[in-house]
């Protein structure tokens, strides 16, 4: 990089407001979504979050993040927030950042009772990015059935 000139880097607080802006709802909700009331616009806002920012990361790299957090529950799995707070300072990409920030401040919501609920939340965010980053085309179309 030329002398003087610095790489801007978004504040993590800026991407962590456009997060909870995109969603509209308490991101906790996204921990309880197999017992959910509103399971449609969670997974309409989960799917259209994956969607746009699907390019930004790969699978590879998102099944590492499963594979940190994924056995682990209560407070063992938030000791696992340096590890990500790592992955995320690697990105340099914003969307790539976005996910894993995502699953970081979901993490940081944890307790005993809703670990579940992360590791379902995490195969949904495996299985849809897999399936946008492969087929780059909607699932169904609800206007056409």
């Amino acid at each position: 990089m030329p002398q003087g000139k610095t790489k801007y880097y978004k504040p993590i607080e800026d991407i962590r407001a456009e997060i909870r802006n995109h969603f509209e709802f308490p991101l906790v909700d996204l921990l309880k979504i197999e017992r959910s009331e509103k399971v449609d616009l969670i997974f309409q806002k989960l799917v259209l979050f994956i969607k746009q920012n699907v390019r930004g990361i790969s699978s590879s790299q998102l099944r590492k993040l499963f594979d940190v957090v994924g056995g682990i529950k209560g407070n063992e799995l938030k000791i696992q927030r340096p590890r990500i707070a790592h992955m995320i300072a690697k990105q340099p990409r914003e969307k790539a950042k976005k996910m894993i920030i995502l699953v970081d401040v979901l993490i940081a919501h944890m307790d005993d009772t809703n670990s579940k609920g992360l590791h379902y939340f995490l195969k949904c965010l495996l299985a849809f990015h897999k399936y946008y980053e492969v087929l780059d085309q909607e699932r169904i179309d609800l206007g056409n059935i």
